[in-house]
């Protein structure tokens, strides 16, 4: 009657190997291993009687499998390609953001004081005196009693503090504008730093890239960032009953739905998965599949 061999003993005899190989916390492989059977006890009898239920992990002796592996490298990701990676420093603002004073709302740039007690039926009376480009910087500079023409964006001229909203100003000919409500000091301005003070932390390390933070990353002109390399997942389905997807199961057999299953749950989460195929229930095979892996890696 062949030996038992405890799935514990296995387990610790493989982590010993990959310990001794030297690769872990330095190979391109993040080497996970999810022991869902003992080949052995599907195989040897005990005490004359078979075996009826595998040996398995529990999900808390996995995890502190997982937990023991170390970071994987780092390395510079263009801007472009950054999206859902996982930064492996802190990014700091290079710049205020916006860098100017800018209209949050399509209206009129004026000196809040002079609409000051504007109503519907008491509007107040300003010269028109120009109007701001998008993209351009103002010539001109209000004074008391002026208003410039300015949309969602654009600078806001020098001499003026504030923004009404279009809806509140009525132009009465190409010279005057009527305004119906009043605006207080900075309403409808964002300041140069309101978005980002320049030497701000704008994302931790640690995060996974969103779309929106890639815009972020973009308006302050970040071209590239350090992020954690990819980790690359190997997949090695195991099972004397597995067969390719592409052929028909005999009685017994199954298609491999875990090769699959697993690379994409991969691919989902940002690892590079590595298909290694298939598997007989055999130990020494399995071992020498994953050494033939890690020396091409």
């Amino acid at each position: 009657m062949p030996c038992k061999v405890e799935t514990r003993e296995r387990i610790q005899h493989l982590g010993a190997w990959i310990k001794g190989s030297g690769r872990r916390g330095k190979s391109k492989f993040s080497l996970l291993c999810y022991v869902v059977r003992d080949i052995n006890e599907r195989k040897a009898f005990a005490g004359g009687k078979p075996s009826l239920f595998f040996k398995v992990k529990t999900t808390e002796e996995v995890l502190e499998l997982v937990l023991g592996f170390l970071p994987v490298g780092e390395e510079r990701v263009l801007l472009d390609r950054a999206f859902d990676r996982v930064l492996s420093k802190e990014i700091l603002s290079p710049e205020d953001l916006p860098g100017f004073q800018r209209t949050s709302m399509d209206g009129y740039a004026i000196k809040a004081k002079d609409s000051f007690g504007a109503t519907e039926s008491l509007p107040a009376l300003l010269e028109i005196v120009g109007e701001v480009g998008m993209g351009q910087v103002p010539a001109m500079t209000v004074a008391p009693g002026q208003a410039v023409k300015i949309s969602t964006g654009g600078m806001v001229p020098r001499g003026a503090d504030s923004v009404v909203m279009v809806e509140y100003c009525h132009r009465m000919d190409q010279t005057t504008l009527e305004i119906s409500r009043a605006v207080s000091p900075q309403e409808n301005v964002i300041q140069p730093d309101d978005d980002f003070k320049k030497g701000a932390v704008v994302l931790q390390k640690g995060r996974r890239l969103r779309s929106q933070d890639v815009g972020v990353l973009a308006g302050l002109g970040v071209t590239e960032v350090q992020a954690h390399r990819k980790p690359r997942v190997a997949i090695l389905s195991t099972g004397d009953e597995v067969i390719p997807i592409q052929g028909k199961p005999k009685p017994g057999q199954v298609r491999d739905i875990n090769t699959y299953t697993l690379r994409a749950f991969c691919e989902q989460q940002g690892a590079e998965p590595v298909t290694l195929g298939l598997c007989r229930d055999d130990f020494d095979r399995h071992r020498v599949d994953l050494w033939r892996q890690f020396r091409r890696d």
